[in-house]
């Protein structure tokens, strides 16, 4: 399909979307005004389900793990060595002791070691 007819479609179906939305939102209008005509009271209890500390679930969720990476991100060291990634700089660097402490073991006298029969 070419990009024109791409988004020629995906304006017509964006503004079918908004048609259906608009009509039913004026369907429920007129039906809460037929309805408030009645005169009927409805009483507010308080919060349901859903509704504490954290506010409505879903969001409040979120609210919760996102402050959490934020502070997580704030005052726990980073585990990649920073911008540069697992290849930056301090990796290199740490490779390149741990490779030079390997070398020392392995030329270290083996003299004052003891064989098995002593």
């Amino acid at each position: 399909m070419r990009p024109a007819k791409a988004i020629g479609a995906t304006l017509l179906a964006l503004a079918v979307a908004v048609l259906i939305g608009v009509t039913a939102f004026h369907a429920g209008a007129a039906h809460g005004v037929a309805q408030a005509s009645h005169g009927q009271v409805i009483r507010v209890v308080g919060p349901g389900f859903g509704w504490g500390f954290f506010g409505f679930f879903p969001f409040g969720l979120l609210f919760f793990f996102g402050l959490w990476f934020l502070m997580r991100g704030l005052f726990w060291r980073r585990r990649w060595g920073g911008p540069g990634g697992p290849g930056g700089a301090q990796w290199e660097e740490r490779r390149r002791r741990m490779e030079e402490w390997h070398r020392r073991q392995h030329e270290r006298d083996t003299s004052d070691h003891f064989g098995a029969g002593g």
